[in-house]
């Protein structure tokens, strides 16, 4: 069966490619890029795949060989904002990531106003890009405007031959004047009355200029001509290079969450108020539990002032109290992400725990008479029955938390506190907040099996740490 196969080209481009008369002008300029997803036909299987454009940058060339300073970069984390390097305050920047994988055109754009030298400057764009089914790992794009640049420099020598054939002709011009004022006599038509002697001596310089300035300008041409010849050989070694680098560079930034992807696996998430993530190659569904708690005596749920949880969490049915847990389920175990960092902190279990992690329980025992608890949506691994609730967890405490972890920093989300304190994220601040459960007050059996986040029983509070990107 013959399906379409996604591909990706990059195309950068400088403007203007060709440099003015004088080279110490200030003029402004433009890199910019462009993506398009190319499609092909071939047999496999019946089944088609697309690509993930999941960051697009343009960089400059840096001192040191091999090195490439990122100028403004967009990240499908936040598809439509663009990121300038502090180091560039008069640069301008637009771009954007399609939404729709790579079914419309990406693209970055950088203008600024520089010396003409900047125009010989490399710079390049790059992107990675997945799979869609996660089949495969990461694929590294790019293209620079080494070529192109040697264009501007071989209109650079055209112009700079044009310039050296007019400063001979400037010569002989004035060697001829030379002459003429050396000689009115034969301008004017007259009789020869000077040496022959003086006249070859003429001739003789005139040749002379002639001579010197042809061997100059070859020269020049000849110097310019191994200029560019080495800047043709510098390049193809630069990108054998890189290319035997790529795949290194690109699992190095995967495993230190430079393309602020969540890590790889299923587990679930306390649901923050702005929805679960939305973006990242990383697929994600909600669901909720609603705890129906103590309702025959005084009800105490509770939560704190100003807590950043979906909402609501605290309800109540006539004379039935409620509190509503909500998760966002992280559903595919396949997807492509870095491991989960070393550190002290807790996340609901979907298919059990990763390496590093350890498994334990937390059970609520909720209102007896005439229960009405609830579920709906995609939940953690547990039991949810008419009047208990056991959920799952994956904890681990390898780690100090005060040291920073790095995790996507673009949406806020929530972690479960262990060890008594919240684990520091990267760039982003930590808020520690509760959910009070006024469980079962009669024969109460709440309980807390091996390692699992903090909490304190009966009634049961759960602590939990809310980021936001600081």
């Amino acid at each position: 069966m013959s399906v379409a196969i996604a591909d990706v080209s990059i195309d950068v481009n400088i403007v203007p490619q060709f440099l003015p008369q004088l080279f110490d002008e200030t003029m402004e300029f433009s890199v910019s890029c462009a993506v398009k997803e190319q499609t092909y036909r071939y047999r496999r299987y019946g089944y088609g795949t697309s690509r993930i454009l999941t960051r697009l940058r343009i960089l400059v060339e840096a001192d040191s060989p091999y090195k490439w300073k990122p100028i403004v970069q967009v990240s499908n984390m936040e598809p439509s904002r663009v990121f300038v390097d502090p180091a560039f305050p008069n640069l301008r920047a637009s771009g954007s990531i399609s939404r729709n994988l790579l079914s419309k055109d990406s693209g970055l754009s950088a203008k600024w106003t520089g010396s003409t030298l900047e125009a010989v400057k490399r710079y390049r764009c790059d992107g990675i890009t997945f799979d869609n089914d996660y089949s495969s790992s990461g694929s590294y794009h790019w293209d620079d405007t080494r070529i192109k640049m040697t264009n501007v420099n071989s209109h650079s020598l055209a112009r700079l031959s044009a310039l050296e054939k007019n400063s001979s002709i400037e010569q002989i011009n004035a060697l001829s004047e030379e002459m003429d004022a050396e000689n009115p006599v034969q301008n004017q038509n007259e009789t020869i009355t000077q040496d022959r002697a003086e006249v070859d001596e003429i001739l003789r310089r005139l040749k002379s200029r002639l001579a010197e300035a042809k061997k100059a300008q070859a020269e020049k041409i000849e110097e310019m001509t191994q200029i560019l010849n080495g800047f043709l050989t510098q390049t193809l070694e630069n990108q054998t290079r890189e290319f035997e680098n790529v795949e290194k560079t690109l699992d190095v930034a995967l495993e230190g969450s430079f393309l602020m992807l969540w890590p790889k696996g299923e587990y679930a998430l306390p649901k923050p108020s702005s929805g679960c993530p939305s973006s990242g190659g990383s697929y994600w569904e909600d669901g909720y539990r609603r705890h129906h708690t103590e309702s025959i005596g005084r009800n105490e749920d509770d939560v704190p002032p100003g807590n950043h949880l979906q909402q609501p969490v605290l309800d109540r049915v006539g004379d039935k109290f409620y509190v509503y847990q909500r998760f966002c389920v992280k559903t595919e175990a396949n997807t492509y992400g870095p491991a989960w960092p070393k550190g002290s902190y807790c996340f609901g279990a979907v298919s059990g725990c990763p390496d590093g992690f350890q498994t334990g329980q937390i059970t609520w025992d909720e209102e007896d008479f005439r229960s009405e608890a609830t579920v709906s949506g995609q939940l953690p691994t547990g039991k949810f029955e008419e009047s208990k609730t056991k959920i799952t967890y994956c904890c681990r405490d390898d780690g100090a938390a005060d040291t920073p972890i790095d995790m996507p920093r673009f949406q806020p989300f929530y972690l479960y506190r262990y060890g008594g304190r919240c684990q520091q994220v990267v760039g982003m601040n930590v808020t520690e907040e509760f959910i009070h459960f006024d469980t079962e007050n009669s024969n109460n059996g709440d309980r807390a099996e091996s390692k699992h986040p903090d909490v304190e029983l009966n009634d049961l509070v759960l602590h939990i740490c809310f980021y936001q990107q600081a």
